[in-house]
């Protein structure tokens, strides 16, 4: 079993110098896409916010809705 990153770097083949070169420009490509996830995260999360809010207003019109039962005048008899 190898040692992974260690095994890359001072394998048999290949400089040294290039392969933390690639280390370190896939380093900057991981960064790079954890900031755009990050961004996503974070709109994503007000579109959730957003919804919530929308929810919780339905839901308290929905309470306000009067479902006592509707008499026309006359005929309060009925």
């Amino acid at each position: 079993m190898g040692w992974g990153i260690l095994d890359f770097i001072f394998g048999p083949s290949g400089d040294i110098q290039q392969k933390l070169r690639l280390i370190e420009g896939r380093v900057y490509s991981l960064k790079a896409e954890n900031t755009r996830l990050a961004a996503e995260c974070h709109e994503l999360r007000r579109q959730l916010n957003e919804a919530r809010a929308a929810i919780t207003a339905a839901s308290d019109a929905l309470l306000q809705v009067d479902t006592s039962p509707i008499t026309e005048a006359g005929n309060d008899h009925l």
